[in-house]
């Protein structure tokens, strides 16, 4: 899942800097225009932030969706680990295979079984 976290991170922080990057350059807009009223300065922020909302909120969407299919995958997985430890318990002991390579197995397997 720390894949999944540095996706949404980085999905979050750049949706910040773009969205606030919008308003900053509205205010800008509108503090630049002396010559407009001020209903027409508050409308141009009003829009960039109503924007950024929207940007925000669709970023967050698919960070949402895409942290529900990674759980699912995450979930997956455990459960294929969970089901090879089961059988390498099953297995092990019947195996006909040196010392060494025994030892290796077994020590993959509880490093497995930590994992999940």
């Amino acid at each position: 899942m720390s894949e999944g976290g540095g996706v949404l991170a980085t999905l979050i922080t750049g949706g910040m800097a773009a969205a606030l990057g919008g308003v900053f350059t509205a205010v800008l807009q509108a503090v630049s225009r002396h010559g407009e009223s001020k209903a027409s300065a508050a409308d141009l922020v009003t829009k960039a932030a109503g924007a950024m909302v929207d940007r925000l909120e669709q970023e967050a969407k698919e960070a949402r969706a895409e942290l529900k299919e990674l759980t699912r995958e995450n979930k997956t997985l455990r459960d294929v680990v969970v089901l090879l430890t089961e059988v390498l318990d099953e297995v092990i002991p019947q195996l006909d295979a040196p010392q060494e390579a025994l030892v290796k197995l077994k020590a993959a397997k509880r490093a497995a079984q930590r994992a999940v």
